[in-house]
């Protein structure tokens, strides 16, 4: 494999796996609307316990999405997504 073959694999997971983790989350969120997991004033909110992704973080952010910190303890991590 040359330098060009490596990097074509390379972009080609890295968007498999941003695409991968997008969708993952956008299910979430249809089924926090759809299990009514609302806070105060109609809002909406759901944690992931992992990395998001700065890709995936700005395209959520670009739907009006507010990506919370990482409020996780010790190595964990847990990260408020609402709308």
């Amino acid at each position: 494999m040359n330098a060009d073959e490596a990097r074509r694999k390379a972009l080609e997971i890295n968007t498999n796996a941003i695409n991968s983790q997008y969708a993952e989350i956008k299910k979430r969120i249809s089924k926090a609307v759809l299990g009514s997991e609302t806070v105060s004033g109609g809002k909406y909110q759901l944690f992931v316990y992992e990395y998001i992704l700065p890709d995936v973080q700005t395209k959520l952010e670009s739907e009006g999405f507010i990506i919370g910190d990482n409020t996780g303890r010790y190595n964990d991590t847990t990260i408020k997504i609402s709308w």
